[in-house]
């Protein structure tokens, strides 16, 4: 009686794993397609779900595949929310199969992709809203609510989105201050103009941010920022607008990206229980006609919003020609301990440079692309003539990039920008162009290298 028994269960076990299918083994793969049905089982092209919150069911293992249908568009409050766990060496993945234009998530419930999970890859997707609130801001009408692309939030780690499509939202992509190590590469994030309804006041909303960080140790590199503004201004004048807003976090890594018509690239800021610090920006094109435009906003021990500590620029390459127009802005305290600038070209139409105290500068290149050039540094508010030394080893002089108004910004070769540099972050080994390694004693300024 005692060996049938174990007859049995040895027979049930090597049934089970019969069972098990090598795809199995490497992670099941969920099909969704918008003309599926949520009652079959999602597991091949022809028992395709339906919807999104029907995929949402599933309790997804590490390794496993959600594949949405390219030419689909789910909306109508239709979300994906992920907020299962891969592994390291078995992340969860969402991706797309089929033929035809990106997959299209619209008009998600507050948010197109929530992610609360981590070790997660998410590829390929078209995120967008069609916002029909608005308010008259200034008798200009408005966009408002509150809408994330994708989501960050809930504890999530370990992600990275790639090769997406981001727009119309308040922030098109969101790293809430419980995320961390979040990767957003290669993506196109652009048009997000919706501003937050923020204390009732039209002048203080918020929003018409292309990345907004909350969060620490992310990396945001090699995607595409454009048109990402409010289509309406403040009493004060001022149009939101923002590549990559950073409040409160620290230690993010942001290279490798171009931004196009964006007022601001970064502007950065904390409160006073939790600063932000340590952020590095390497390897960015900033170009921009907007008023008032920025690339870097910073702040000292002065401001409310600071002091924030240690922020570094090297080797990016700005271009502002709008009225009032400023490269790098470094006040309320500006000093070593706020600012590193070296290695840049910064061109901006009132002045390339503004910093109420000493930082660490070297080795930058200054212009202005509308006349003469202005560098205001502690109590020297001065205008420069072309070829003029400043600073420590900068130079104020047309850096001869290639063509920048149909959008080559590499400099010509006999450009001062020219091995005026050196390379001093091992992460950053190509320049903007994938082009010539930098590890090297002596390298151009600006983000590409001459040629």
């Amino acid at each position: 009686m005692r060996s049938a028994r174990v007859l049995v269960v040895l027979a049930f076990l090597f049934g089970s794993l019969l069972a098990i299918t090598p795809a199995d083994a490497a992670g099941r793969t969920y099909y969704v397609d918008c003309n599926g049905a949520d009652a079959k089982n999602g597991r091949s092209q022809g028992q395709a779900f339906r919807t999104l919150g029907r995929m949402n069911q599933v309790q997804l293992q590490p390794g496993d595949t959600i594949r949405l249908k390219r030419g689909c568009t789910w909306s109508g409050g239709q979300r994906l929310d992920l907020t299962s766990s891969g592994t390291a060496s078995k992340p969860i993945t969402v991706g797309t199969y089929g033929s035809g234009p990106k997959p299209i998530i619209k008009n998600g419930k507050n948010q197109g992709i929530k992610v609360t999970g981590s070790h997660i890859v998410i590829k390929r997707v078209h995120v967008t809203f069609d916002v029909q609130q608005t308010k008259t801001v200034n008798g200009c009408a408005q966009p408002f609510g509150d809408y994330y692309g994708v989501n960050f939030t809930g504890g999530a780690h370990h992600v990275t989105l790639q090769d997406s499509l981001i727009e119309r939202a308040n922030a098109g992509v969101h790293l809430a201050a419980n995320s961390r190590n979040i990767t957003v590469t290669r993506n196109t994030i652009r048009n997000n103009d919706v501003m937050n309804v923020f204390g009732g006041n039209p002048n203080k909303d918020l929003g018409a941010w292309a990345v907004l960080v909350g969060s620490d140790d992310n990396v945001i590199s090699h995607n595409t920022f454009q048109g990402n503004r409010a289509p309406c201004a403040n009493s004060a004048g001022t149009i939101h607008s923002n590549s990559v807003e950073i409040f409160q976090g620290s230690g993010n890594y942001i290279h490798h990206n171009k931004s196009f018509g964006d007022r601001v690239f970064s502007e950065i800021g904390g409160t006073s229980s939790n600063k932000a610090s340590d952020n590095t920006f390497e390897f960015n094109l900033h170009r921009s006609g907007m008023a008032n435009a920025r690339f870097i906003t910073t702040r000292g021990n002065q401001s409310s919003w600071g002091p924030v500590w240690r922020t570094t620029a090297e080797h990016n390459t700005v271009w502002l020609t709008g009225s009032g127009s400023i490269a790098i802005s470094c006040g309320r305290g500006c000093n070593g301990n706020i600012l590193t600038a070296r290695g840049n070209i910064l061109a901006a139409a009132d002045k390339a440079l503004f910093a109420d105290n000493n930082f660490n500068e070297a080795n930058n290149l200054y212009w202005n692309p509308n006349g003469r050039t202005r560098i205001q540094v502690a109590n020297q508010n001065k205008f420069y003539d072309p070829g003029t030394p400043v600073l420590n080893g900068s130079m104020v002089d047309d850096p001869k990039l290639s063509n920048p108004s149909n959008g080559n910004f590499r400099p010509r070769g006999s450009s001062e920008a020219v091995n005026m540099a050196e390379a001093s972050d091992p992460r950053a080994n190509v320049d903007l162009a994938r082009r010539q390694g930098v590890i090297s004693d002596e390298r151009d300024a600006g983000a590409y290298e001459v040629g």
